[in-house]
């Protein structure tokens, strides 16, 4: 109820006044809520004013919330609520009704905002969050609610890709997708296995960290370390790789100032790989291998179509222009070079060690995975019509 020092009289008086008006009803119901357990609908208001009640009369935070809990039931505010009202009665506050903020109005999210949003950013697909606010003159949460609950948008970055595909490439390479996934629709596995690849790539002596590597705990306060980016003339060591789906097979190194030629490529990256292969696997099994390599000048000479011709091995022809189909591209280098980011070498000689080992390092499961990740790519590939799928 309210004080006992204003009387009834005054209290009708003063019923116009918001704030009266609710402390009349709140407590006046208040009391019923205890006498009769008579239940109806309050509004927050009311129950501030029952609030400012139980602070009038001297009650602690704790005792006004059991009361209200015990009425209220789950329409109860919490008790950290009724404290933030409590501090306010104390600085003063005799409004129990919302004051009014300051800022834009929430009607800013109506229908003809969100048309003008959809027409300028249909018109610039590039325009940020700012230049939206700055031509409209909408806040900023208006703007993220029409452009993600309205409109659904998201924005994200421009995909880029090795090369602009022609029609007569991209069905080059769903046949190459087609004809790998058939060859494989029967004993996968054992058909992967018979498949070997290879190509080339340049390793830094020295290639920096990428910011996920190079992140390290520090104490606040303190500035976190510094690293150079890599000079675009920095040394570096060409190394030939082959492997299947049991590991790494050959390894050569390229003379520092030597062009891979088709004459090279056979009689030095080809040839050792072969003789290792055919120790692993026996020469009995060698004709059922398959060479999958991709279409540098040095793979596709006449040169060495016929020495690969005269050996028996038969090769797995690889579509243009297409590194996501190449596991050379999407796993082993990209892996290899992850795990050199950061050391420095002396030479190619140390380089070449280098190599090795992290070649080594990877597990039998992860070349067997990657094969079988191959055929996924192709399912992809062919989802997407020959177009770049990721």
């Amino acid at each position: 109820m309210v004080s006992g020092a204003m009387t009834h009289a005054h209290l009708v008086s003063q019923l116009t006044t918001g704030y009266l008006w609710h402390l009349f009803i709140a407590s006046h119901f208040y009391t019923n809520f205890h006498v009769f357990n008579y239940k109806m609908p309050f509004t927050k208001e009311n129950i501030r004013a029952v609030i400012f009640s139980e602070f009038s009369h001297g009650s602690d935070c704790k005792a006004c919330f059991a009361k209200i809990k015990g009425v209220f039931g789950e329409c109860c505010p919490s008790i950290q609520t009724i404290r933030t009202w409590y501090r306010k009665f104390r600085d003063g506050r005799k409004i129990v009704e919302d004051q009014g903020r300051s800022g834009r109005p929430r009607t800013a999210v109506n229908a003809r905002n969100i048309s003008r949003v959809s027409d300028l950013v249909h018109k610039y697909p590039r325009i940020t969050f700012q230049q939206i606010m700055n031509e409209l003159g909408l806040g900023a949460q208006a703007v993220a609610t029409i452009l993600h609950e309205h409109l659904n948008l998201r924005k994200i970055v421009s995909k880029f890709v090795p090369h602009t595909l022609t029609e007569s490439q991209k069905r080059a390479r769903v046949k190459f997708c087609r004809d790998l996934l058939a060859r494989c629709k029967n004993y996968p596995r054992r058909r992967l296995s018979e498949i070997f690849t290879g190509d080339e790539t340049w390793v830094y002596h020295w290639d920096p960290l990428t910011k996920r590597q190079s992140r390290e705990w520090i104490e606040k306060g303190k500035k976190g370390s510094v690293q150079v980016r890599k000079d675009r003339f920095a040394e570096k060591t060409m190394f030939s790789v082959f492997f299947n789906a049991n590991g790494i097979i050959n390894i050569t190194r390229i003379p520092e100032g030597r062009t891979v030629t088709a004459q090279f490529y056979t009689q030095v990256c080809v040839r050792k790989t072969l003789e290792k292969l055919r120790k692993k696997i026996g020469k009995s099994n060698m004709r059922f291998q398959l060479l999958h390599h991709d279409n540098a000048r040095a793979h596709t000479a006449r040169l060495t179509k016929n020495y690969l011709k005269k050996r028996k091995i038969r090769l797995l022809p690889h579509p243009p222009y297409s590194p996501d189909l190449s596991p050379c591209d999407f796993f082993l280098f990209w892996k290899m070079k992850d795990l050199l980011r950061g050391n420095h070498y002396k030479n190619s000689m140390d380089t070449e060690a280098a190599v090795a080992n992290a070649l080594r390092s990877l597990s039998v499961d992860g070349f067997s995975d990657v094969f079988d990740d191959w055929l996924v790519r192709c399912k992809k590939c062919i989802e997407a019509r020959g177009d770049y799928f990721e």
